[in-house]
């Protein structure tokens, strides 16, 4: 079975959970402990080195995440620490919500998000970010 890949849009997702990460060492440079310009050049190795784990990470995300629409069913993977399979039917799919933000459209993605009975309330089961014109296909 071949799985397909997600926009790569879907990155900006993942550093949106991350974003406060990026900030707080910027914040305590400036306002906890104020340094002098070459100790503050030293301390943005670390940040260097922290954002560049944080974009390996999402790139490992990104490659693990894959979806394939099989004749009954919908079939997601995800996850590269811990995987996790899906296999939803589609008699069982209650909703489907596409959103398209102002900033994804310039990236020419959109979000699908898939409901069942037996899932959360708050969240959607399954998130997919494809690009517009592969959605409009399915």
């Amino acid at each position: 079975m071949h799985y397909s890949r997600v926009h790569p849009y879907t990155l900006f997702s993942f550093f949106s959970r991350f974003w406060f990460l990026l900030i707080l060492p910027v914040f305590e440079g400036l306002i906890v402990r104020p340094q002098t310009l070459l100790q503050a050049a030293g301390s943005l190795s670390l940040q260097f080195l922290f954002l560049l784990a944080l974009i390996f990470w999402s790139v490992l995300e990104l490659a693990a995440i894959g979806y394939h629409a099989g004749e009954g069913d919908l079939f997601y993977k995800r996850g590269a620490l811990v995987r996790e399979r899906l296999a939803v039917p589609y008699e069982n799919v209650v909703s489907l919500t596409v959103r398209r933000t102002i900033l994804s459209s310039l990236f020419g993605a959109s979000r699908l998000y898939l409901d069942t009975p037996a899932g959360s309330q708050k969240r959607a089961d399954i998130t997919l970010t494809l690009s517009s014109k592969r959605l409009r296909k399915t």
